[in-house]
């Protein structure tokens, strides 16, 4: 299953995987997705398991939560590059990330990642002043001073965003 330029946004379960559900030996592919706002006792934006392999290039999990375990995601067969996993409770309960900003006390251990604030436009209001999604004024998009610009990798990252906007990219250095 491959999942690009998506929005899983407040949504809700009852049990496992508010945003997305990931069982039972599948592979699965998601860049440029946002995870904002679902909630489940496990795996507030996904939950992936039993099996299940799970790919995450360029998306980003805020303010998604679990009554017990990955408030952004839960994933124990999981690699994550070049994300943003902050603003969740709690903390995601993942295994590989590498190129990433994750929230925590300490930086999760991995290639490139940090724990520094993303510094978006205004992450309580994602979808922006108009409240359309996909559009310039998202406030999950990231300012020019995040850390993020230009701290990830360019192999397996799409061109151009989840809003169709060229990736930021200084030359010599990796890409946002």
């Amino acid at each position: 299953l491959t999942i690009f330029d998506c929005i899983f946004a407040n949504n809700s379960s009852v049990d496992q995987g508010g945003g997305w559900d990931n069982q039972f030996v599948s592979a699965s592919n998601i860049s440029n997705c946002v995870f904002y706002g679902n909630s489940a006792t496990t795996g507030g934006g996904i939950l992936n398991e039993i099996g299940a392999v799970l790919h995450v290039t360029n998306c980003t999990f805020n303010h998604n939560t679990a009554s017990s375990a990955g408030g952004g995601l839960s994933a124990d067969s999981s690699t994550l590059v070049n994300c943003i996993v902050c603003g969740n409770a709690p903390g995601p309960d993942i295994i590989r990330a590498s190129y990433s900003i994750i929230e925590g006390t300490t930086v999760f251990p991995g290639t490139g990642n940090s724990n520094a604030n993303p510094r978006f436009l205004g992450d309580l209001l994602p979808e922006g002043q108009d409240h359309i999604w996909r559009t310039v004024d998202d406030g999950l998009k990231v300012l020019s001073c995040s850390p993020v610009v230009d701290m990830g990798i360019a192999t397996g990252a799409q061109v151009q965003d989840i809003n169709g906007v060229n990736r930021y990219d200084v030359p010599g250095e990796g890409i946002s």
